[in-house]
């Protein structure tokens, strides 16, 4: 699926236990800061800390619905914030993705968070989207002609349920050390750029475009990874150059085997000093979160000039552009092309 009309972002919202807002993510993580907090877990009588990240602020007493509702609605109230008063009678869309239900969040959990995103929120519509890549597949989705869309991602590993059962099935030893299970949320308000104008909001950047395909290696196959499935979605977006990405290249042998043979296929459209930018690397896994907070991510360091600097690029953000994607558990990769003003 592809979507190629432009929808300018007027609203940005994160959370996670790199901080509370979008700013605090694009400041603190490229100052290596708040140090990584302790795990909230221990193995045995040996008190063997098991190696996650959650947030700190959370702390240690909530249960898994419980922690993304207070993840999402934190990331929510970020975005809607810009807003102000022009957010109420506004027809809203919200495009929210959830992960899979499973160990550490049941189908229960999952309707619990759906409820407080809409309740907050208020919105005509809502739409429930799957896994990592599934922000990019809402963006693929048509929009009423009036509507605003709120795409909104949360997911957490940071339950007892959850780590019990990363212990007991532990990933191949042939996928390399990854970044430890973590959680958070991200959040942003899309429409068109002309309504925006019209209210006085200011706009943050513009989603050029998404697109998803399935491929046929998961995280539940031995299928071989060739870089098929990520290049047809890829090919969609139409680029003609592409300088910096955020996504899952560091996460594991899967997703970064996928990029790179895509990449690799595609070479004539990547800059030679292309920087590869994976949020999870710095903060741990994001799960059903990933794709929304890697293109929040993207945004949020080029509005505040915290992006990594490309070889041969003029100082300051003007005209920065990226490439955001993910691949989620059951296949599906997914990737958006986004810019600041």
């Amino acid at each position: 699926m592809t979507h190629r009309g432009a929808l300018a972002v007027v609203g940005l919202g994160m959370a996670s236990p790199a901080g509370f807002t979008a700013r605090d993510h694009a400041l603190f993580v490229r100052a290596g800061l708040p140090p990584p907090p302790p795990s909230f877990f221990v193995l045995g009588d040996d008190e063997e800390r098991i190696r996650c990240r959650g947030a700190p602020w959370l702390g240690t007493g909530l249960g898994p619905g419980a922690r993304m509702t207070a993840l999402v609605t934190t990331a929510l109230e970020g975005a809607l914030a810009p807003l102000g008063g022009a957010r109420h009678g506004l027809p809203f869309e919200l495009a929210l993705c959830l992960p899979a239900p499973g160990p550490g969040a049941s189908e229960d959990d999952l309707r619990d968070v759906e409820y407080a995103a809409a309740t907050l929120l208020g919105p005509r519509k809502k739409r429930r989207f799957q896994g990592a890549a599934g922000a990019f597949e809402a963006l693929t989705q048509p929009l009423d002609t009036d509507a605003w869309l709120c795409l909104a991602a949360v997911d957490s590993y940071i339950s007892l349920e959850a780590i019990a059962h990363r212990l007991a099935h532990p990933a191949s030893p042939w996928v390399g050390r990854g970044p430890p299970p973590s959680e958070g949320a991200a959040a942003l308000v899309l429409g068109p750029a002309h309504r925006a104008r019209q209210l006085g909001l200011s706009i943050l950047g513009t989603v050029r475009g998404a697109a998803t395909a399935r491929g046929t290696a998961t995280d539940e196959n031995d299928e071989p990874v060739d870089g098929s499935a990520m290049g047809e979605a890829f090919g969609r977006l139409g680029l003609a150059r592409v300088d910096l990405t955020f996504g899952q290249e560091l996460v594991d042998a899967l997703r970064r085997r996928e990029w790179h043979l895509m990449a690799a296929r595609h070479a004539s459209v990547f800059y030679d000093g292309c920087a590869d930018v994976c949020f999870e690397a710095e903060v741990g896994l994001m799960g059903a979160a990933a794709g929304a907070m890697s293109l929040a991510y993207g945004l949020a360091t080029l509005v505040h000039d915290t992006c990594p600097r490309l070889p041969g690029a003029p100082p300051g953000r003007g005209g920065r552009s990226f490439v955001a994607w993910a691949i989620g558990r059951e296949g599906v990769r997914g990737l958006a092309s986004a810019a600041v003003p």
